[in-house]
């Protein structure tokens, strides 16, 4: 399952997308217009904003597909929160940068052949404590973008920065 638009994404697509796509079921929703090059793969158009947690929690896993620019500086978008809380497993591709502070690192993949290796593992344990474990694990990866989190952190550094001499 992949929820999102096109924009940029073709590399991520390619590398991790694409090729697992003709070995287990899927789906991508969302504003993708040159689709050539993937004829196999089920593009099913744009969805409504409305929809999209009811693909989530219809999905066992998805991919975290980002434009190269995102993932050079590890930019991690809406789209990890609306998994997660659906219960949407999130791949994390290895080269985003710090991928590994917002997933466990079993689901962090290197290729494609990993996504597969992932997808059929989860269906394996799908449904059992180890899987609701798993979604527990990435449930507190998200802990750390809480607003009271980040309130924290921005009353720390207003704090340094007013007790600093000049």
């Amino acid at each position: 399952m992949y929820v999102g638009n096109q924009y940029d994404r073709d590399e991520h697509f390619d590398r991790y997308f694409a090729g697992p796509a003709a070995h287990v079921g899927h789906r991508v929703a969302g504003k993708w217009t040159r689709t050539q090059a993937w004829p196999h793969v089920n593009f099913t158009g744009r969805c409504a904003f409305t929809e999209v947690d009811r693909l989530h929690r219809g999905a066992l896993a998805t991919v975290m597909l980002l434009p190269a620019r995102y993932a050079a500086v590890g930019h991690i978008t809406q789209r990890l929160f609306e998994a997660v809380l659906a219960g949407c497993v999130p791949l994390m591709p290895f080269d985003v940068v710090d991928g590994h502070h917002f997933v466990p690192d079993e689901l962090i993949v290197a290729d494609g052949r990993d996504v597969v290796e992932r997808v059929e593992y989860l269906q394996c344990i799908a449904g059992t404590v180890t899987h609701a474990g798993l979604i527990y694990q990435c449930l507190r990866y998200l802990d750390q973008m809480r607003l009271s989190r980040q309130a924290a952190v921005f009353q720390q550094v207003m704090t340094d920065l007013m007790s600093t001499p000049e």
